[in-house]
């Protein structure tokens, strides 16, 4: 069975999404939590669910995170281990509030491109409607370059 994304967190990694700056230094604390994960599953993929959340989806950012927090709920309960973007939102949004003068795909390549580049994810599953977000599509196009399998969720779970 696996187990819940936030069981791999420890308090040191909290208290860095409360207070880095950066993108690239976020995305470390990312890359540390999925090697406990990967240590922890074995020769198992990680897999973490892709899908709208500021851009397109279904209509708002709290409904395609509802959306994404199921799937993720189901896909673990399913037993699939599933690194949790979720938590880094907070921080996320911060750092993206700051560094507005970064440009458009600053989160993405900052954070994202890390986390998928580091080989530690191996299954990206997009949501329906995956398609209609900007972040999504780019996860998508990182996954054909760096050769991470794809899955794709079919249907809108209940909140």
């Amino acid at each position: 069975m696996a187990r819940d994304p936030l069981a791999y967190w420890v308090p040191e990694d909290r208290l860095a999404c409360e207070t880095v700056s950066s993108f690239e230094v976020l995305a470390g604390v990312g890359i540390q939590i999925l090697t406990r994960m990967k240590h922890d599953v074995g020769d198992t993929p990680v897999g973490m669910v892709c899908g709208p959340i500021s851009t397109g989806g279904l209509g708002s950012q709290e409904k395609n995170l509802q959306a994404l927090t199921s799937w993720i709920a189901k896909l673990v309960s399913s037993g699939h281990p599933i690194f949790s973007q979720l938590p880094f939102e907070s921080a996320l949004w911060r750092i993206s509030n700051v560094s507005d003068c970064l440009g458009e795909f600053a989160l993405l390549e900052g954070f994202y491109l890390k986390l998928f580049q580091s080989g530690l994810i191996g299954i990206l599953y997009f949501l329906q409607n995956w398609q209609t977000s900007v972040g999504a599509t780019w996860e998508h196009d990182q996954a054909l370059a760096l050769g991470i399998e794809r899955k794709y969720l079919e249907g809108n779970l209940p909140f």
